[in-house]
């Protein structure tokens, strides 16, 4: 398994292996890309229905959308150098042998709580969360990727993922510049929900008790409340990271207001 997160510039990779029944680390690596995944490339296509105009767009009229016509060069470069970064990256890898584990970008996952899981298990129970929660989201779910977990007593937290994986979409760009080919998907998942299981592996939380887990990356923070081993509520995405001065202000003053608006008496604990 090569498990693969991206947050903001940095990619890091965890190439991990089985062997005599445990789980073997065969390799860390961390990489600094010179730009961020997911950039929106301009289609590059002359405008002939309109001349250029004389004078410049004072009153903001035009459409923001393009870049003017000397920035597709800086474009078509950055391109190249994500692009070639990535198979330096990548070509060290068996791609033919391994499954790739990826994270969904901060922003495109919601959460939902249920009590129970409706006495359903498997497609049944899917089928059922897509109907329970479409209408919360106002449309259909079926571009979205669903995942739900369990708590011990029962209640059940739906995942869904929506939009294009940038990571995923850029290898599928240099599929044929890779020595494996198109890589293997074992897994994409969400950071929360694997630092909710990283909690839930390590620590032995009482039913009763309150833990605030604090997810801070590089743009994106996150509080997430667990009432014992389950998930209570996922803050709303917080839009600062490591890097802004402020964001230990913000978490703590996030964490607060959970703790007013879900009448929560005491949080026992906060784990970053």
């Amino acid at each position: 398994m090569l498990g693969v997160m991206v947050d903001g510039r940095d990619l890091r990779l965890a190439h991990l292996g089985w062997h005599g029944g445990e789980i073997v680390i065969h390799s860390l690596e961390s990489v600094t890309l010179a730009h961020r995944l997911g950039r929106i490339k301009p289609v590059k296509t002359p405008l002939t229905t309109a001349p250029e105009p004389e004078n410049k767009d004072v009153f903001g009229l035009e459409d923001p959308g393009l870049p003017p016509a000397d920035e597709f060069g800086e474009t078509e470069t950055e391109e190249v150098d994500l692009s070639g970064a990535l198979i330096n990256v990548f070509s060290k890898y068996p791609l033919n042998k391994v499954r790739l584990a990826v994270n969904v970008p901060e922003g495109q996952t919601t959460f939902f709580n249920f009590e129970n899981d409706f006495n359903l298990k498997g497609a049944k129970l899917l089928k059922r969360l897509r109907e329970e929660i479409s209408p919360l989201v106002g449309g259909s779910l079926d571009s979205a990727i669903l995942d739900h977990f369990r708590s011990k007593s029962g209640e059940v937290t739906a995942v869904v993922c929506e939009g294009n994986i940038p990571l995923i979409d850029e290898l599928l760009e240099i599929k044929n510049f890779l020595p494996g080919g198109a890589p293997l998907y074992g897994l994409v998942g969400s950071n929360e929900l694997a630092l909710v299981n990283l909690v839930r592996a390590n620590y032995d939380l009482p039913a009763e008790e309150i833990t605030a887990v604090v997810y801070l990356g590089c743009d994106f923070s996150r509080v997430i409340i667990l009432k014992g081993d389950h998930p209570l509520s996922f803050v709303q995405t917080i839009r600062e990271g490591y890097t802004s001065p402020q964001v230990c202000h913000t978490l703590f003053s996030k964490i607060l207001l959970e703790q007013e608006e879900a009448g929560l008496p005491e949080i026992n604990r906060i784990l970053l």
